[in-house]
């Protein structure tokens, strides 16, 4: 309000001067108007003097642009249409068997393939391949390390060093060979890559040689190892055969009896005969008495023959249950005779038991029963695969763009920023 009657207070200026001073007070409102808008980076500015900030961030964004998007475009560009040698792939699909092949299973992958050892063979094989051990193996078979250090045209950047450590060979193994197990099929799935398509497919088709040597290699020894511990129980089992044999024998001589059943069916047999003579002899004996005189020879005769029988039977009866030689009793015997004739037979059915395992180990020995049945042979390659030349550089051609691009967004927000 006060500044309004300051204005009444103040006497009016002509009409041309007032005109004058709107015409000055809309330019400077304008050029107030433009002050506060962003200007571009790369003009310095609608006209005005570029900015010190303005010309830092023009040297930012330009070096990014050559840092970040030029430089790896064409370094990339150079080096994969250039430099960078080509790389053949040769893939090798296998399974593990067991007994003899047969063509329509080899094809259709039946449920014989879900078997707990096969899938184990398979992955033993899988932790082989990408191992320290076949990288020895294949030096000795292929030259291996030759394969991707002698090679013309392999690059700079692909070749390995002639001097690496076993180490750094193994870590360049892992990126020339692929391998896995189909967790369904129980099928082994093995990719190699080379720098030639000869050297692809020879170190596929050594690989699977080499596989298949180690499980029967692992299958022998547990074969071997079986074999050896049939053949120590073999030799148990016969030691005691031997041992029963030779106490059964020893028995027999102690004893002057070859076969207990034997002698106590004839002892029995020889009792009855003597009590059925010595009771006709008594009844005899007994007529007699009474019709002839003590002393009458026919008398004194039949007594003789009673008596004769009764020491024969008594001796029969000591024999049985009494007393034979050292002091054992031909019941004791028997029983003796039983025992070891009880463990003679579980002997002999231990040793043959054994005998048959010893065999059956034996024979396995000659019988290949793993083998690597290989319903995807390893070929030579026509034509590289990698590098994706195209799509390597486009990838980095636009993930370079999109960095610059992250960088030239940021710079001009903090520009904006400041110019406040």
């Amino acid at each position: 309000m006060s500044y309004e009657l300051r204005l009444q207070d103040e006497p009016k200026l002509p009409a041309r001067a007032a005109d004058s001073v709107a015409v000055i007070s809309a330019a400077l409102r304008r050029a107030a108007r433009q002050s506060r808008v962003p200007v571009s980076i790369v003009s310095g500015g609608g006209g005005f003097k570029a900015r010190r900030i303005d010309r830092i961030v023009i040297r930012i964004v330009v070096s990014a642009f050559v840092v970040l998007f030029l430089l790896p475009t064409l370094l990339s560009g150079l080096y994969l249409f250039a430099i960078a040698s080509d790389i053949y792939e040769t893939e090798v699909r296998f399974v593990v068997r067991n007994g003899e092949k047969s063509p329509i299973d080899s094809l259709g992958m039946l449920s014989s393939l879900a078997q707990a050892g096969q899938f184990k063979d398979a992955y033993v094989i899988a932790k082989y391949i990408k191992s320290h051990s076949i990288i020895a193996d294949l030096e000795k078979r292929i030259g291996l390390r030759e394969r991707f250090t002698g090679r013309d045209g392999i690059d700079f950047l692909s070749r390995l060093r002639e001097d690496a450590t076993i180490e750094e060979f193994h870590d360049y193994w892992q990126r020339r060979v692929a391998v896995e197990v189909d967790n369904r099929s129980g099928s082994v799935i093995l990719q190699v890559y080379a720098f030639t398509a000869q050297d692809a497919h020879d170190i596929a088709a050594a690989i699977v040689d080499l596989s298949e040597e180690l499980v029967n290699n692992l299958t022998n020894r547990a074969r071997n190892e079986a074999l050896e511990n049939s053949k120590k129980e073999l030799d148990r089992a016969q030691v005691r055969v031997a041992e029963i044999t030779a106490q059964f024998q020893a028995a027999r001589n102690t004893l002057g009896i070859l076969d207990a059943d034997t002698e106590a069916e004839a002892a029995v047999k020889l009792g009855g005969e003597i009590r059925s003579q010595l009771v006709e002899y008594r009844q005899s004996y007994d007529i007699l008495k009474d019709t002839l005189a003590d002393d009458a020879p026919t008398v004194r005769i039949l007594r003789a023959q009673i008596s004769s029988l009764e020491k024969q039977l008594q001796d029969l009866q000591n024999s049985i249950g009494g007393y034979v030689p050292d002091g054992v009793t031909l019941a004791d015997a028997k029983q003796r005779f039983d025992q070891i004739s009880i463990e003679q037979k579980v002997a002999r059915e231990i040793y043959v038991s054994a005998f048959a395992k010893y065999e059956a180990a034996r024979a396995k020995l000659d019988i290949t029963q793993v083998y690597l049945d290989v319903f995807l042979e390893p070929m030579v390659p026509q034509s590289a695969l990698y590098p994706r030349r195209f799509l390597i550089w486009s990838a980095i051609l636009i993930g370079s763009l999109a960095v610059w691009g992250g960088v030239f967004g940021g710079v001009v927000l903090v520009r904006d920023h400041w110019a406040r």
